[in-house]
């Protein structure tokens, strides 16, 4: 947890407006990512990461950013083919 504090922390410093969010990142739970993202300045997004019961997002969509002028669109996809013993134990409630 101290180096993915460390990561946020590095990506607030250089200006990040989003971050895509990979397998990886949940290593430590959902819980636990919600907790770091609000340490961040920018919001974490996963188009098609949501909640099995709800089918809400559990993280910003998409996010629209603006830069030199121009606006660009950014999404993310989380692959579907994501271990069912990872998925059970660091996603249990979501649907990808």
């Amino acid at each position: 947890m101290r180096k993915a504090r460390q990561i946020v922390n590095a990506y607030n410093l250089c200006g990040y407006q989003a971050m895509g969010l990979g397998p990886a990142d949940f290593q430590f739970g959902l819980e636990v990512l919600r907790e770091l993202e609000k340490t961040a300045k920018f919001p974490f997004i996963s188009t098609n990461l949501v909640e099995k019961s709800t089918k809400k997002h559990l993280f910003h969509p998409h996010v629209v950013i603006q830069t030199g002028g121009v606006r660009f669109g950014v999404y993310t996809l989380l692959m579907n083919q994501l271990n069912d013993t990872y998925k059970s134990r660091v996603l249990p409630d979501a649907e990808i």
